[in-house]
C-alpha cells in the first residue's frame, strides 16, 4: 500500500519541479531545434529606501540589513530558496561548485530560504549540510521575497539575483534554467570585468 502512494508523491514531486519554468525565458528554440539565446532584459533595480528597510536573518542568527550586503565591492549572487523545492535542489549543487569555483575572489553567494525562520532552521541547516554547501545561508522574509519578485506577486522559487560590485542589479532569474550555471558564471565574469 505505501508503494503506489510514494509513486504518486514522486510524481507529484517530478511534475511540481517542472513547474518553476524549465525552459529559460532567456532562450527560444530555433528552426532547428537549437537553443539560441534571447538579449536579456534589464532587471528592474530596487529602490534605495526599499532595500534600506529589509533585514536577512542568517542561520547563525546574525540580522543584516539587505543594503550592507550590497555594494561592497563584492559581486553578491542571492538566491532564493526552498528545502521542499525541487527545481531549487537542481540549483544548488550549481550554487556549490561556484562558490568553490569563486573562493578567494570578489564574489559571495547567499542562499536565503523563504520558509519561516522560527520553525525551519533546523531543517535549513540540515539540508546545507546535506548539500555541502558553504555559502551563507538565512531566511528571506516574506516582505523581502514580496519586493525581490517584483510587482504582480510572481512568488516563484527559486529566483536568483546577481549585484554587481557597486550594488546594481544585473541580473535576475526567475524559475529553473537549464543552463543556470553558464548564465550565472557570465554574469559574474562580467560583473568582476
Amino acid at each position: 500500500m505505501k508503494t503506489p502512494i510514494l509513486l504518486l508523491l514522486l510524481g507529484f514531486g517530478a511534475l511540481a519541479a517542472t513547474g518553476c519554468s524549465p525552459q529559460s525565458s532567456l532562450e527560444r528554440t530555433g528552426a532547428a531545434g537549437t537553443r539560441e539565446r534571447a538579449p536579456r532584459p534589464m532587471p528592474t533595480q530596487l529602490p534605495a529606501e526599499v532595500l534600506a528597510k529589509l533585514d536577512v536573518r542568517f542561520l547563525d542568527g546574525e540580522i543584516v540589513a539587505v543594503e550592507t550586503l550590497l555594494g561592497r565591492r563584492k559581486v553578491i549572487v542571492l538566491n532564493l530558496w526552498a528545502t521542499w523545492c525541487g527545481p531549487c535542489r537542481r540549483e544548488i549543487p550549481e550554487l556549490t561548485s561556484l562558490d568553490r569555483e569563486y573562493q578567494g575572489k570578489d564574489v559571495e553567494i547567499v542562499g536565503l530560504s523563504v520558509e519561516d525562520a522560527k520553525s525551519a532552521t533546523e531543517v535549513v541547516r540540515m539540508f546545507g549540510t546535506q548539500y555541502s554547501i558553504r555559502y551563507r545561508l538565512g531566511f528571506a522574509s516574506d516582505e523581502l521575497f514580496d519586493a525581490f519578485s517584483g510587482p504582480g506577486r510572481q512568488g516563484v522559487v527559486p529566483q536568483t539575483f546577481i549585484f554587481g560590485k557597486a550594488g546594481d542589479l544585473i541580473l535576475h532569474l526567475r524559475g529553473l534554467h537549464p543552463d543556470f550555471r553558464e548564465i550565472v558564471r557570465e554574469t559574474i565574469e562580467k560583473a568582476l570585468g
